[in-house]
């Protein structure tokens, strides 16, 4: 069932791109505001500090879908799961070759996304709250998020569910 709520917002997003294609930025144009940093670290670090200081947290309401990267830089406003996405988009462009996925993590009828950035073999995320890290299981990255939580989806850039993490304590 998650997994069709996921195809649902991943069909939206879409929707949403097509519709406003012509008044979005430019990949290159967003790319040019980034900040310079060395290496993966640094970057996720400044990455950070830049959605922080870019853009604001405001929900998306009923209908709750992740905006395309470009609706979220123009709009300059999203929900967890918008800075999630943008972050996973712009750290796929800057490092392809390294690790990244989404994630959702939930503890009873809350939940939270984020970026999730595997690096020098510890765990990073990255989202609405900051930069966190390193960690050396998915159940440790999910604790900092929650630590009551209860499920972990691990996603890739489609919401596509690549990992379920149960938490039976």
């Amino acid at each position: 069932m998650y997994q069709l709520k996921l195809w649902l917002k991943r069909f939206v997003r879409y929707l949403d791109y097509a519709s406003n294609y012509s008044a979005l930025p430019s990949e290159k144009a967003v790319l040019e505001t980034l900040p310079e940093a060395n290496g993966i670290i640094d970057f996720l670090y400044k990455l950070a500090e830049y959605l922080t200081f870019n853009f604001y947290y405001a929900s998306d309401g009923d209908l709750d879908f992740a905006k395309h990267p470009l609706v979220f830089a123009r709009d300059k406003k999203g929900d967890c799961d918008d800075f999630a996405l943008f972050a996973l988009w712009v750290f796929r462009i800057k490092f392809p070759e390294a690790e990244s996925y989404l994630a959702t993590c939930f503890r009873d009828n809350e939940g939270h996304a984020v970026c999730i950035v595997m690096f020098g073999g510890n765990y990073y995320h990255i989202s609405n709250w900051g930069m966190y890290g390193g960690f050396n299981t998915f159940e440790a990255l999910a604790a900092s998020i929650f630590p009551d939580w209860k499920r972990f989806y691990l996603l890739n850039y489609n919401f596509t569910i690549l990992k379920t993490l149960q938490n039976k304590g």
